[in-house]
């Protein structure tokens, strides 16, 4: 507006228009420079009231950045708080679980005491099998000594050395009636290897006519007489041993699986040794029972034994 009074001033002629009267020309620039000043000093309020309204403007800015900062904490510390309730309610749930759970029997617990009372009593355990091993390493020696004393070289040995012989000629005695001679019977302690040298090992050596044959060999009959010498040529032994001589031989059934001939063989024997003692044979063979001038016949009727 100022600026259009003073391009209407500087536009005026000579002559007014409204009153047709002659203008001044000092009048006219008076007015001008009064406008002029008038404009300047508007310019300059104008360009400091813009100064003022852009210092507004940045702190109005900084205002709208520090609340729009403030509002986005506060929504974080609504969220916090969310978060925090969430949790607190998390809390209260897990307290309620653990009130129950102590409420409840730790099975676990009860396990592992359990646990404990059985690894003190493996330890005690332990511990008495630790001190009866110590004492039997305290009597190792003594066991050694023993294992030692009745070994193949030891006591064992000492007393089938001294039988061997004894053995061997009491057998011989019994088998030479059992067999008319055919067969032989020798014990030993040792035996040979294949490179001569010789081992601790009780051997029975069973030859017949001469020529060695393994026990398997042989038939029924003359297996059963040469266990029959052998149990014989024993029971002599031991009744020497004892120093009582026994007045009774019982044969039970000892003539399985033996022939015609060494049933005769069998009865010899039989008649010897009743020289000495009381001889009782026990069979079912009717060709034994024709040889013996005493004979009791036992009859089985129904389960029950009785004499016929």
């Amino acid at each position: 507006a100022v600026n259009k009074e003073i391009r209407s001033i500087e536009d005026v002629g000579e002559v007014c228009d409204v009153c047709c009267q002659p203008v001044g020309c000092e009048h006219v620039e008076g007015v001008l420079s009064k406008k002029t000043k008038r404009r300047d000093a508007l310019v300059l309020k104008w360009k400091e009231l813009n100064d003022q309204a852009a210092k507004h403007r940045a702190r109005l800015a900084e205002l709208i950045e520090e609340k729009r900062q403030i509002l986005s904490a506060v929504k974080e510390s609504e969220s916090r708080v969310r978060a925090i309730k969430s949790d607190k309610e998390a809390m209260v749930r897990l307290d309620d679980q653990m009130c129950a759970a102590k409420k409840r029997e730790n099975v676990y617990l009860r396990q592992y005491s359990e646990e404990v009372e059985k690894q003190k009593s493996i330890k005690a355990k332990l511990k008495e099998i630790e001190e009866r091993r110590a004492e039997l390493e305290a009597d190792l020696p003594y066991y050694a000594f023993w294992q030692r004393a009745f070994g193949d070289k030891g006591i064992k040995s000492f007393i089938f050395d001294s039988i061997c012989g004894t053995l061997t000629t009491k057998a011989n005695r019994f088998i030479n009636f059992l067999t008319n001679g055919s067969i032989s019977i020798s014990f030993d302690t040792q035996s040979e290897l294949k490179d001569g040298s010789l081992r601790e090992k009780f051997e029975c050596c069973i030859t017949k006519d001469g020529r060695k044959v393994s026990y398997h060999r042989y038939s029924g009959g003359e297996k059963r007489r040469v266990s029959l010498a052998v149990d014989m040529a024993l029971s002599e032994i031991m009744s020497e041993f004892y120093g009582t001589k026994f007045n009774l031989l019982v044969l039970d059934e000892q003539s399985n699986y033996i022939d015609v001939d060494g049933k005769t063989e069998y009865y010899n024997l039989a008649k010897e040794m009743s020289r000495e003692k009381c001889v009782i044979i026990i069979d079912h063979d009717s060709l034994l029972k024709t040889k013996f001038d005493r004979v009791i016949t036992v009859i089985n009727d129904s389960g029950v034994s009785a004499i016929g």
